[in-house]
């Protein structure tokens, strides 16, 4: 195994370990692992065990001569520090697999040089940030995101992977695979470039931001309708022979087309569903078309899924599953967030959509329905795709919500759900690492989906619609649970106020831009029970009366609160 691949079995070996707490004894097994392996002191199973858990993955990935085994932080690091391993220089950045040391009781004199009480393994590094796994986190193995060069780091064991690594990386492309995908460096989808096509001689390159799907929206299910080799090509006998050949020559690469796509997904002669790439993927598609506001031609690698007759469910569920394959196959190649937009003119737009879509936002023809007019018919949706591309990659790698940091960085959270309404911590970053702007966190979410430690909000409390990337659930508080409890610590606490003006519309939404409910006409009391943000006034309150539904707020410029 190269040093990249023995780093990320570590990874996987922590990972597994997820959810082992001690309130149900599942952390026993961790501290069974050490034990068997421990010339020295036994641990029982109340003794702190964070150490014991990094050497226990040493150990499960057959790597413990380089995984130091320890029960003792501090004993750890002595280790380390004997083999030239320890590292606490403020400006390193590590690398997943790294090992991590806390010293929580850092006075804040700046070098953190005191004694570590707490170690966990480097998951992923995002720019300046930084995932970790942690045994003992909260009585369990959690997980937490700080920044590099945070302050409670004590400083980082090296592991020396090169020493056990059998191979080296291709130095073409030395990109990971996450290991359950069908697409990787070893195993690239099929190619046939159609150079003749009008699209392949007329386009340019594109920055690669995102994948669109489409459907063709005919009854031919077959390649080979659309895909022919070129008449130049060296392996054209090749390739006629597996896809079949168009008697017609009304392919796309045989007759003028102001149309072209990256790759197509369909049968190929004997009936082999799979995809098969037509122009390089910085090539910019002639896809979509434009709408109002842009075309998403312009950075969204896009294909086309053949149709067949939509009433075989059998092919249906093929073509899907390839469509995500290749979506998974190409975020990871151009380190895209299924779950995330790009902003193009002022608008979100999911990295991850349909034709419809793009036609809806104003970034592609409107006429077009592809792929909800088959994809509705199965159950299946836009939002269904980002899942479960996002599992494909291991996007996600948890199943329940992590337990809670204790560091200052991070927020505590109770267990997120479906349609709870959340608050946004004010030290939140979204998953990817990017900052969240301020209008975002001053505003309540309800939760669309809860996948893992990662949360999908895309309309606010107040009727808002914004196209959000996942938000940690570590660092959002329930105001409303989805089984209408309160949580104690986030209720909002109501005020009375005096509306100051005659008449005072009641609004929707908190915003001048949402329609009126109704309008308060006297100068009398009321009951605010939320704030929010909003356009067109500073604040806005919720009106007691309103807050089941949540659709009447009254501007607070207008009021004095008594």
């Amino acid at each position: 195994m190269t040093e990249k691949e023995l780093r990320t079995k570590v990874v996987e070996v922590a990972k597994s370990y997820y959810g082992c707490k001690e309130s149900d004894g599942s952390h026993k097994q961790i501290i069974d692992t050490y034990n068997s392996a421990s010339e020295g002191y036994k641990m029982t199973y109340s003794d702190a065990w964070c150490a014991a858990y990094v050497t226990t993955v040493g150990i499960k990935s057959e790597l413990s001569d380089i995984i130091l085994k320890e029960c003792s932080c501090e004993r750890m690091i002595n280790l380390y520090q004997k083999c030239g391993r320890f590292i606490e220089d403020d400006s390193y950045i590590p690398t997943n697999g790294d090992i991590i040391f806390y010293d929580f009781d850092d006075s804040g004199s700046g070098d953190n040089t005191g004694r570590s009480d707490h170690v966990g393994i480097v998951v992923s590094v995002n720019g300046t940030t930084m995932k970790i796994i942690e045994g003992n986190m909260s009585d369990a193995v959690g997980y937490r995101t700080i920044q590099v060069n945070a302050r409670y780091i004590r400083g980082y064991g090296i592991p020396d992977y090169k020493s056990k690594s059998t191979k080296t990386s291709n130095s073409i492309n030395n990109t990971v695979s996450t290991g359950n995908m069908k697409y990787n460096k070893n195993n690239k989808p099929l190619v046939c470039m159609q150079t003749q096509s009008t699209c392949y001689k007329g386009t340019g390159k594109m920055t690669v931001k995102g994948i669109l799907w489409h459907s063709t929206g005919a009854n031919n299910p077959w390649l080979k309708r659309y895909i022919q080799p070129s008449d130049d090509a060296v392996d054209r006998d090749k390739w006629l022979e597996l896809l079949g050949k168009n008697q017609y020559k009304n392919d796309w690469n045989h007759i003028t087309r102001q149309a072209g796509l990256n790759c197509w997904i369909g049968k190929l002669a004997d009936g082999t569903i799979t995809t098969v790439q037509t122009m390089p993927w910085d090539y910019r598609p002639w896809g979509c078309g434009s709408g109002s506001k842009g075309s998403c031609n312009n950075g969204w690698i896009q294909f086309e899924i053949c149709e067949d007759s939509l009433n075989d469910k059998d092919y249906f569920n093929k073509v899907y599953k390839e469509a995500c394959e290749i979506t998974a196959y190409l975020c990871d190649m151009y380190n895209l967030d299924p779950y995330g937009y790009q902003i193009v003119n002022g608008v979100k737009i999911p990295v991850i959509l349909c034709h419809k879509d793009s036609g809806n936002l104003g970034f592609g023809s409107s006429s077009h329905v592809d792929v909800y007019h088959w994809f509705n018919k199965y159950g299946k949706n836009m939002d269904d795709v980002r899942n479960d591309v996002a599992t494909l990659m291991k996007y996600i790698n948890v199943t329940t919500t992590p337990s809670s940091s204790t560091t200052q960085e991070v927020s505590s959270s109770s267990v997120i759900k479906k349609n709870d309404v959340v608050k946004i911590a004010s030290n939140a970053t979204y998953y990817s690492g990017k900052s969240i702007p301020t209008w975002v966190k001053n505003k309540t979410w309800i939760v669309k989906n809860v996948i893992g430690d990662r949360a999908i909000i895309d309309k606010s409390s107040d009727g808002e619609n914004s196209i959000c990337s996942p938000i940690n659930t570590k660092f959002l508080t329930v105001v409303t649970s989805s089984n209408n409890s309160t949580t104690t610590t986030t209720t909002f606490t109501p005020y009375k106020v005096r509306v100051t003006t005659d008449y005072l519309n009641i609004r929707k939404g908190a915003g001048t831009n949402y329609g009126t409910n109704d309008a308060i006409k006297n100068k009398g009391v009321y009951t605010i029970v939320d704030e929010s943000s909003g356009k067109g006034a500073t604040k806005w309150g919720l009106l007691k009366s309103y807050e089941k539904n949540r659709n009447g707020w009254i501007s607070l410029d207008y009021t004095k609160r008594i």
